[in-house]
């Protein structure tokens, strides 16, 4: 009975996988959330100290959409080795106000 509901996989909220002796019921919900976020490309880390030093050279912006902005970027500049992301990141929140200031 058990190895007919891992073949036919029809239960709408659950995965059902057997190993041996051994079931396990994944919620499919969170399969798809936790695929989603293995799929996301790895983003440069920016310590608090860069959001905080972003703010202060970029007034007025959310250098957490500054911050989804430049991650785009670089993914589309074939993501270039970064030395340093953090000054990286800086410069590009510099340029945008420098360019656009919202103040």
């Amino acid at each position: 009975m058990l190895r007919d509901l891992v073949a036919h996989d029809h239960l709408p909220d659950y995965a059902v996988e057997m190993n041996g002796d051994t079931v396990t019921f994944r919620n499919r919900e969170a399969l798809d959330t936790v695929e989603a976020i293995e799929a996301e490309p790895e983003r440069p880390y920016i310590d608090p100290e860069g959001f905080h030093d972003a703010k202060s050279v970029a007034p007025g912006y959310d250098v957490y959409a500054l911050y989804d902005q430049w991650v785009s970027w670089w993914i589309d500049s074939g993501r270039p080795e970064l030395k340093s992301p953090r000054a990286a990141f800086i410069g590009f929140c510099r340029n945008k106000h420098k360019t656009a200031p919202l103040r």
